[in-house]
């Protein structure tokens, strides 16, 4: 390998780098500007997601209070009624439940990984692999 040809292109590198500094610097800068511009705009904009949430909350009632007296399905302006099925139980149990009758269970493969390496399993295996680490800040000097 041609040293001086590795020193010229980590040399390219710095550059770059120093670039992209430049770069995310001037565009944090914009970004300020843009966000103190839009604040209000932000902010009148999550008072009228809120207030359609509490609209649709408040039609689904009388909606659903609808279907029930008249077994309407279809509703005024296109809205409609949808039965579904909720699950509801207590997760503790139902744990319990798949330990018990050893079904559902997922492998927690952060804790496995933790615990395989003192555990000697012939079809696990850790290997080193070798690269280049880059410094944020490339110094040129020897």
């Amino acid at each position: 390998m041609d040293v001086e040809k590795f020193k010229s292109d980590v040399s390219f590198l710095q550059e770059l780098q120093e670039k992209e500094a430049i770069l995310l610097e001037d565009l944090k800068k914009e970004e300020e500007k843009f966000k103190s511009f839009i604040s209000e705009k932000k902010e009148t904009l999550l008072e009228t997601k809120k207030a359609i949430a509490d609209q649709k909350e408040l039609l689904n009632n009388e909606g659903v209070k609808i279907f029930n007296e008249t077994g309407e399905k279809t509703l005024f302006g296109g809205l409609k009624i949808q039965s579904r099925t909720v699950k509801e139980y207590d997760e503790r149990k139902a744990f319990d439940f798949a330990k018990e009758k050893g079904m559902f269970l997922l492998l927690d493969k952060k804790g496995f990984e933790k615990a395989a390496s003192s555990l000697d399993l012939d079809f696990y295996e850790e290997k080193k692999v070798e690269r280049v680490t880059f410094p944020k800040v490339i110094k040129l000097e020897d």
